[in-house]
C-alpha cells in the first residue's frame, strides 16, 4: 500500500511541476495586439506602424549625423525584432499639453514580436539594463525611470510613463490570453492598409477628459457619452513618392450620425464655377445643412450666440443672432476663393489678399440681407434670390472668365467640406522666415470630408522621391543650418 501511495504522490508532484514550468509558446504579435485592443477599453488611440517599410522608404541606412551612420546606430535594436511584423501601439488619453512631459499620467504602450527571447534578454543586459523576473508568470522585465520593457516568450511590451509596480501588474494582465470576441472596429482596423494605421476610440478619448469636464452640464455630458458609444475613426497614413496621404474612415454609432447629419451633402452639383474665375491659390467650400448645424450648436454650445454679441459684431448684424442667420438667411453653401497679393518681384506677400466669397441664400435670404443695408455699401457686393457674392477684385468675377483649377483639385466642391492650397511655381520667399522654410518644400495640399470620412493629400516639390526621404533631408538641412548659425 505504501509503495502505491508513494508512486501516486510522485505522479501528482510531477504534474504540478510540469504545469508550473510549461514553456510559453510563441505567439503572433498581430493576433496578440488585436486581442489586447479588444479587451482594453482605456486606449483612446491604438494602431500599428510598418516600421521596416518606413525605414526603407526613408533610406535611413544612408542618413549620417555628425559623420555617424544612423543605420548603424539603430541596426542592433532592429535586429532583435521580427522584420516581417509591424509594431503596435496603444495610447491612453487625455492628450493635453503635458502628454509627453514627466507630469503625464497617461501611459503609452508598444507591442512587438522579437526573434528570440534569450538573445533579446542578453542584448538588453549589454545595454546596461538590469534583468528582473517574475518566475511564476515567465515574464522577464527591465525598468529604467519611466521606461519599462517586459518579455514573455516572443512578445515584447514596452510601457512609457508608468511606475515599475504599476507596469508589472499591467503586463501580467496583458499577457494573459483572452477568449473575448473581436469587436467590429477590430475587423475594420485589421483590414485597413497603410504605413501607419490607427483607430481613435471616441468613447475612451472623451472619457479620458472626465476630470477636465467635471463642471459640464450633466445632461449634455451623458448625451455626448451616449452618442460616442461604439464610435471610432480609422486613419491610414501613406508615405509615397512626392506626397503624403491620410485617409479617414468613420465608424459612428447611429446616435452620433443623427447628431452630425448636418454634414450630409445638401446638393448633387458643385457651385464653384459661380464663385470666381482665373487661378485662385486657396479655396474653401462648405455644403452644410445650416438649420441642422444651428440645432447642433444650440444643443452643445448654448452660449454660442453670445459670442457674436460680446465681439460687437451684433451691430453689423443689427441684433440678428447667429441662429437667425443660419436658420432663416443662408442655405448652407459657403465658398471662398483667395487670390494672394504679389510684390514687385512677383513673390506672394503675407498682406491681406483679394477674395471672392459666395454664400447661398434660403427662401427669405435675399429679403433679410437687403434689410442689413450696411452690406450694400461693401465694394463688389451683389445679390439675387439664390446667393450673394462678394468680389474684392472685378477681374476675378465669375462672369469675366472661366475658373481654372489644377487636376489635383478636380474633386473640390463635391464634398460637404473641401479645401485646397496651391503654391506650385509661386515665389514664397516672404513666408520663409515665418514657416521655417517648410513652405518651400510643399507644392499643394487638398482636403475633403463628409460623414463617412475623408482624405488629406500634401504634395511636395520632389515628385520622384519618397516623402519620407524628402522630410529627412529637409530636417537634416534645418539641423545643419541651425548649428552653423550658432557657431558663426
Amino acid at each position: 500500500m505504501k509503495p502505491l501511495l508513494l508512486l501516486s504522490l510522485v505522479f501528482l508532484l510531477s504534474c504540478c511541476c510540469d504545469k508550473k514550468t510549461k514553456k510559453i509558446e510563441d505567439r503572433d504579435v498581430n493576433n496578440f495586439a488585436v486581442s489586447v485592443f479588444s479587451n482594453q477599453e482605456n486606449f483612446s488611440v491604438f494602431g500599428k506602424v510598418e516600421l521596416q517599410a518606413i525605414l526603407k522608404k526613408s533610406e535611413f541606412n544612408k542618413i549620417k549625423i555628425s559623420g555617424i551612420s544612423l543605420g548603424l546606430f539603430i541596426s542592433d535594436y532592429l535586429s532583435q525584432l521580427n522584420p516581417k511584423k509591424p509594431i503596435y501601439f496603444g495610447l491612453e488619453g487625455p492628450f493635453d499639453a503635458s502628454y509627453f512631459s514627466e507630469e503625464s499620467k497617461a501611459s503609452k504602450y508598444l507591442f512587438a514580436e522579437i526573434k528570440n527571447n534569450s538573445s533579446f534578454l542578453e542584448f538588453m543586459q549589454k545595454q546596461g539594463f538590469e534583468l528582473k523576473k517574475s518566475e511564476k508568470d515567465q515574464i522577464s522585465y527591465f525598468s529604467n525611470d519611466n521606461l519599462f520593457f517586459a518579455v514573455q516568450g516572443n512578445i515584447l511590451i514596452a510601457i512609457i510613463d508608468a511606475s515599475e509596480n504599476e507596469a508589472i501588474q499591467e503586463v501580467k494582465k496583458l499577457f494573459k490570453p483572452s477568449s473575448k470576441k473581436q469587436k467590429s472596429k477590430m475587423d475594420a482596423f485589421l483590414k485597413t492598409k497603410g504605413d501607419v494605421v490607427f483607430c481613435t476610440n471616441m468613447d475612451a478619448l472623451y472619457s479620458s477628459y472626465n476630470e477636465k469636464l467635471k463642471n459640464m452640464d450633466k445632461n449634455i455630458h451623458a448625451k455626448i457619452q451616449k452618442n460616442l458609444k461604439e464610435s471610432s475613426l480609422n486613419t491610414a497614413i501613406f508615405f509615397e513618392k512626392g506626397q503624403i496621404r491620410l485617409k479617414f474612415k468613420s465608424y459612428f454609432s447611429e446616435n452620433l450620425k443623427k447628431e452630425l447629419d448636418f454634414l450630409k451633402p445638401i446638393q448633387e452639383n458643385s457651385i464653384i464655377n459661380k464663385v470666381g474665375s482665373g487661378k485662385p491659390k486657396v479655396g474653401i467650400d462648405l455644403q452644410l445643412n445650416f438649420k441642422k448645424l444651428s440645432k447642433f450648436l444650440n444643443t452643445y454650445f448654448n452660449n454660442y450666440n453670445s459670442v457674436v454679441k460680446d465681439s460687437g459684431a451684433d451691430i453689423l448684424l443689427e441684433d440678428m443672432s447667429i441662429s437667425d442667420i443660419l436658420e432663416t438667411i443662408f442655405n448652407g453653401n459657403l465658398s471662398c476663393l483667395i487670390y494672394p497679393e504679389k510684390n514687385e518681384n512677383g513673390a506672394i506677400t503675407p498682406s491681406f489678399p483679394q477674395f471672392n466669397l459666395y454664400i447661398g441664400l434660403g427662401a427669405n435670404g435675399e429679403e433679410k440681407i437687403e434689410e442689413l443695408g450696411i452690406l450694400s455699401l461693401i465694394n463688389g457686393f451683389s445679390i439675387n434670390k439664390n446667393f450673394m457674392l462678394l468680389c474684392s477684385d472685378p477681374k476675378n468675377h465669375p462672369k469675366n472668365a472661366k475658373l481654372n483649377l489644377r487636376k489635383d483639385f478636380e474633386r473640390f466642391g463635391k464634398k460637404p467640406i473641401s479645401l485646397f492650397i496651391d503654391i506650385e511655381g509661386e515665389n514664397t520667399e516672404e513666408f520663409n522666415e515665418m514657416t521655417l522654410g517648410i513652405i518651400q518644400e510643399i507644392k499643394n495640399a487638398y482636403l475633403e470630408f463628409d460623414l463617412e470620412g475623408g482624405e488629406i493629400i500634401i504634395q511636395t516639390k520632389h515628385a520622384n522621391e519618397n516623402v519620407l526621404k524628402s522630410s529627412v533631408n529637409f530636417g537634416l538641412r534645418m539641423l545643419s543650418d541651425n548649428l552653423l548659425s550658432k557657431l558663426f
